[in-house]
């Protein structure tokens, strides 16, 4: 199912929870929204889900405007972001639940109940849990049975809040690589709603990042990482260190930093902000830049911080373990540094000093 969102508006008292929000799905995509809290990815959700209504704009389903249907008419199956269980009832029950609840006329026998719901249990890999109460389930299994529970009244469109959000981190590695293989399968038209960056750039087709109410850059996650198109979008995707510079012929200088040779700058000559990703930097002992001060292990890479000798503030390197035990870098140790990417903003697009400031993804 293609899904179309036209000039959508959502005003609670005086918050704009969304403004003149436009977005085309293709039938069998996998969207992610992603942003930080407040920024209007769940009120669009569940406007396109038909279980809220927009102030001004419309909505349609297959080329059909569906804005005056409610969710059961859309045929949406949504999976909300605590699951939304009935603790009294059996997985099984669960999952049977929006089946036994159909009008007479469209409702499933007994044993075709039986043999969907187990064939989808049989799908999410809980077959073994059906006579379980949802109780005694971990979270996973828990994010499972919502999913078959959505899955069960054949939607044409599937709809998820946060879903591995309440799950802690390898659960949902495991999850979130499962539901890509799933999608894959199914080939059913997808949208989640995500503040994880990693999370939407692992699962999604494309991205649609959102700020304040309103649609930020749309973009697979190559292009949204790679060629992000303002300074909110590149500090919410990951860390980054802010840094004054100054542009000529497409040549950029940022004082204490070196830049790559090849590289140019196309966007406009004059004075802007660096922005440069902690792992498109490169420390090198024996020059004179600025001095290593803290250094944090993180598995296969290791992050350390090097405060400029010219009063800029400090910068945050990522470099691969083995190059990084190659070099003896160690705190105390002048270095030199140089910027192999990076993408320069005006500096009014910027919020605060750009001095040796360091941003990270809003994970609110």
């Amino acid at each position: 199912m293609s899904i179309e969102v036209k000039n959508v508006s959502r005003v609670y008292g005086s918050f704009a929870a969304l403004n003149n929000v436009s977005l085309s799905v293709k039938k069998g995509e996998l969207i992610a929204l992603l942003g930080p809290s407040g920024s209007g990815k769940t009120t669009l959700l569940r406007i396109i889900a038909g279980l809220d209504w927009p102030d001004a704009g419309d909505i349609s389903l297959n080329g059909k405007s569906v804005i005056g249907e409610g969710a059961s008419e859309r045929g949406v199956g949504f999976v909300f972001q605590h699951y939304a269980l009935f603790k009294h009832l059996s997985v099984f029950e669960n999952v049977a639940f929006g089946l036994r609840v159909r009008p007479r006329a469209t409702r499933p026998s007994n044993d075709e109940i039986k043999d969907r719901v187990m064939r989808l249990l049989k799908l999410v890999q809980i077959d073994w849990l059906a006579d379980r109460s949802v109780t005694q389930l971990s979270g996973g299994q828990r994010q499972r049975v919502a999913l078959a529970r959505a899955l069960a009244i054949e939607p044409e469109v599937l709809m998820l809040d946060e879903p591995f959000g309440a799950l802690d981190a390898k659960v949902r590695l495991e999850l979130r690589r499962w539901m890509r293989r799933l999608h894959e399968e199914m080939g059913m038209t997808t949208i989640f709603v995500t503040h994880d960056q990693e999370e939407a750039m692992e699962l999604a087709d494309r991205v649609v990042v959102m700020g304040q109410g309103k649609i930020e850059q749309i973009g697979t996650p190559q292009q949204i990482y790679g060629h992000p198109i303002n300074p909110f979008v590149y500090e919410f995707l990951g860390q980054v260190n802010r840094l004054p510079c100054t542009v000529a012929g497409g040549v950029a200088t940022i004082p204490g930093v070196a830049v790559e040779p090849s590289f140019r700058v196309r966007q406009f000559d004059g004075p802007g902000v660096a922005y440069i990703r902690p792992h498109d930097l490169e420390a090198t002992p024996g020059k004179d830049d600025g001095v290593v001060r803290v250094l944090a292990p993180s598995g296969p890479t290791i992050k350390f911080e090097v405060e400029l000798k010219n009063g800029n503030g400090s910068v945050e390197v990522q470099m691969n373990t083995g190059r990084f035990e190659a070099l003896k870098i160690a705190p105390g140790m002048s270095v030199g540094l140089i910027a192999h990417t990076f993408k320069v903003f005006d500096p009014s697009q910027v919020d605060g000093e750009a001095n040796g400031t360091t941003s990270s993804a809003a994970h609110a």
